[in-house]
């Protein structure tokens, strides 16, 4: 079962019973699901949990000030001012657009022996280590500010756990990825990728009205995803990212 569809919803999506000699068989609809559901991860649609990831803290960092910041949205950089000593570590490696922050841990041991991982806790608070500073859609989660108990500089310092990806309903992604896979569900079922050469008929006349009322089913399919796309989907997470499985 994928994340979003299972091959139940499947087979209620297009009225078929999928077996290990049907066609599609039940291992290449489960598949099916598991291709379109690891492209739906790729495009950050949803959300999604990166664990235990290193951060590395560059060397010259304590010390600046960095309270007063202002977002360029022409260079989509921020610029920081000089009011407040801190410890500046960019998050350049992360996995984008960031949502939040589940744990982030320090360990200032030397690399010659065990870590010792302390847990860090996100301001602003009472007894806040760090602040995490935001600069608009291309830069989220662009920078980690320590207030407080900042690291000690080098690779692999900080080790994080967070939440990425664009927040979209999981039902909206459930129903986006039922028919992209059933698109090429009833596509294998024609036995052929293209609507217009049919190939495969069940029987005789009935055979070729069944391959119809599939074609008009995969063109409404099409035009779900599309509508689906651009109402819910941010513009850079539209076409281009995904092509239907079969075209």
């Amino acid at each position: 079962m994928g994340t979003y569809v299972s091959e139940e919803d499947i087979e209620n999506l297009t009225q078929l019973t999928f077996t290990t000699t049907s066609k599609p068989t039940s291992a290449h609809v489960n598949q099916i699901i598991s291709e379109v559901e690891a492209k739906i991860i790729d495009r950050q649609l949803g959300v999604h949990r990166a664990t235990n990831e290193y951060i590395d803290v560059p060397w010259g960092t304590e010390g600046k000030g960095v309270y007063n910041w202002v977002y360029d949205s022409d260079t989509d950089n921020i610029q920081f001012g000089e009011s407040l000593k801190g410890a500046i570590v960019p998050l350049t490696n992360i996995r984008r657009p960031l949502i939040q922050i589940i744990t982030l841990e320090k360990n200032d041991e030397a690399y010659t022996n065990t870590p010792s991982w302390d847990t860090l806790t996100e301001g602003p608070a009472d007894g806040a280590d760090y602040l995490l500073l935001t600069g608009g859609p291309k830069q989220n989660g662009y920078a980690i500010v320590f207030v407080d108990n900042s690291p000690v500089s080098g690779p692999k310092r900080l080790r994080v756990t967070y939440d990425y990806g664009h927040n979209i309903n999981s039902e909206i992604l459930k129903t986006y990825c039922k028919k992209y896979v059933g698109i090429d569900v009833l596509q294998e079922r024609m036995g052929t990728s293209s609507t217009d050469q049919l190939g495969y008929l069940d029987a005789g006349g009935f055979g070729l009205a069944m391959n119809q009322r599939y074609v008009e089913r995969i063109d409404q399919w099409k035009a779900d995803i599309t509508d689906i796309e651009e109402r819910h989907f941010p513009k850079d997470a539209q076409k281009g990212g995904v092509a239907f499985v079969v075209m």
